[in-house]
């Protein structure tokens, strides 16, 4: 009985532990917006990079600008009324995204919408437009995963479901493109993108560890005691010394 007690014991607390392990290292999904930024009235913004919000860093590459855009919250062309999303600020420029603390992650999916939002806008655009944009995500190693998407011509947020492959990524990137002839616009806006945080390997050697410690512990508890079979004929052989 009391060696069924210890073994709960250590049991709930290998468990405990286990949970720790993993809940640090693993998180759940995340939807990444931009409503930190959301101003009110008409206009828009544009705030030079980075910007950063929910432990991730928005900036542009090298070459493209030092600025992103912003719509307010009451502008028609913003596809999130209300909120806001993340624009390029420059013809085509590209955008990137990594964490904050330097660690990987997986990206599931990005809302996105034309920069205007099929909402005349003077100089710029007439509806309908549409926007084709490059995403490149890239690894530690420096591989790389590529996908392309198409808006649609209407108004509002429409999600792009990206790769499996898209895991375990040092950094997430996108630039809207013109397609000569065809009328594409090279200006996207985003928002709600799905991310979920790589384990980090601090956690998953703690798990290891753990789970380690305890089955060496349960093996030591179990195995029966083992009896020197000297001491067994020492005992009888004394009853026939003189």
């Amino acid at each position: 009985m009391k060696m069924n007690m210890q073994f709960r014991g250590i049991f709930a607390a290998t468990a405990a532990l286990a949970a720790i392990a993993i809940s640090g290292g693993v998180a759940n999904a995340d939807i990444l917006t931009f409503t930190a930024f959301a101003m009110p009235g008409q206009g828009f913004q544009e705030p030079e990079v980075p910007i950063s919000t929910q432990g991730f860093s928005f900036t542009a590459a090298p070459g493209s600008g030092n600025r992103v855009f912003i719509w307010n919250m009451a502008d028609p062309h913003n596809a999130d009324p209300g909120g806001a999303t993340l624009g390029n600020d420059s013809n085509g420029n590209q955008t990137i995204m990594t964490k904050v603390d330097g660690g990987l992650f997986s990206v599931q999916s990005i809302d996105i919408a034309d920069l205007i939002n099929q909402v005349f806008f003077p100089c710029c655009a007439v509806p309908p437009v549409f926007a084709v944009l490059d995403f490149v995500g890239t690894r530690a190693d420096s591989t790389t995963v590529s996908a392309t998407f198409t808006t649609d011509t209407l108004p509002g947020l429409e999600t792009f479901n990206l790769p499996t492959d898209f895991t375990n990524l040092q950094s997430f990137a996108w630039a809207p493109r013109s397609v000569f002839g065809l009328g594409a616009y090279p200006f996207a806006q985003v928002d709600n993108i799905v991310v979920t945080a790589v384990p980090e390997p601090a956690s998953i050697v703690l798990f290891i560890s753990v789970l380690a410690g305890f089955i060496f512990f349960r093996r030591a508890q179990t195995e029966p005691e083992r009896v020197d079979s000297r001491s067994l004929c020492a005992g009888p052989a004394s009853i026939f010394t003189k």
